[in-house]
């Protein structure tokens, strides 16, 4: 997962809004959105490599996401664990998200560079392991990629932007109204913040919002829409190299026990 931008106890009717996409080798394989067949009260894509995932959800409203942070000096320490696993770890846990992130400080130096999202509709938290910066979000809208100045990155302010404009100009939100939004290709007027880790050409790539490529680039967006009856939409729209799509669309009510939920397993 490389951009997500999210409005929380913002909107009157809808608790959160949330659009993210996820870049990534079109090679890495990955199962759509579905609930888990090991872990039913999560949905989520899944990595098939890691076993864990970039983003998911839980039938009571659990929610955590994760950004790679390549850009920073910090070094990992062996054995070096898949960055999903802390999404699915938090999801499938019974950890409050204090003492969760008590214990990302403690094995921080086993991951590669993110910054983690987690918790639910009441409470937010953001954890960066290159840092060890763990902060609670207020209410608001927000932003998370994976560089480490979050708010100098013009992909962000323009992800914001349009997510903020489409909400102040809709009264019914629709997912995939919300999805479309971040197949923005444009890149940004200002990228210069990027060159300082990428090539011009590259950086030039990195900063749109959707992220094209042979090998590597958007290969998802998602959006969790929740409204203040608890009505839950997650959405899933995946990419091929040719910008081809496919919708997977889950739909439930807060605290839904498990034999209410469709058979969709993978």
């Amino acid at each position: 997962m490389c951009l997500l931008a999210f409005q929380w106890k913002e909107h009157p009717d809808y608790p959160l809004i949330l659009v993210a996409n996820r870049e990534e080798s079109f090679k890495r394989p990955a199962s759509r959105l579905h609930y888990w067949k090991d872990e039913p009260d999560i949905l989520a894509g899944r990595d098939l490599k890691g076993m864990g995932t970039w983003l998911g959800m839980t039938v009571a409203g659990k929610i955590s996401a994760v950004t790679n942070e390549p850009f920073t000096p910090f070094e990992p320490i062996e054995p070096v664990i898949s960055r999903g696993n802390l999404v699915r770890e938090y999801l499938s846990g019974e950890e409050k998200p204090v003492p969760y992130g008590l214990k990302l400080k403690e094995t921080r130096q086993h991951f590669n560079g993110y910054q983690l999202l987690f918790g639910d509709l009441s409470q937010l938290f953001v954890y960066q392991n290159s840092t060890g910066h763990f902060k609670k979000l207020a209410p608001g809208s927000h932003t998370l990629s994976n560089a480490p100045s979050q708010d100098m990155l013009p992909k962000n302010r323009r992800a914001n932007e349009l997510l903020t404009n489409h909400i102040c100009s809709h009264a019914h939100l629709k997912p995939q109204e919300l999805a479309a939004l971040f197949h923005d290709t444009e890149p940004a007027e200002n990228f210069s913040s990027l060159t300082r880790f990428l090539p011009e050409e590259e950086a030039r790539k990195a900063s749109a919002i959707f992220v094209e490529g042979d090998h590597f680039g958007t290969v998802s967006t998602a959006v969790i829409l929740v409204d203040t009856e608890g009505k839950t939409q997650f959405l899933e729209r995946k990419y091929n190299q040719k910008g081809m799509f496919h919708d997977t669309l889950l739909e439930w009510n807060l605290g839904e026990t498990s034999d209410k939920k469709p058979d969709l397993f993978n």
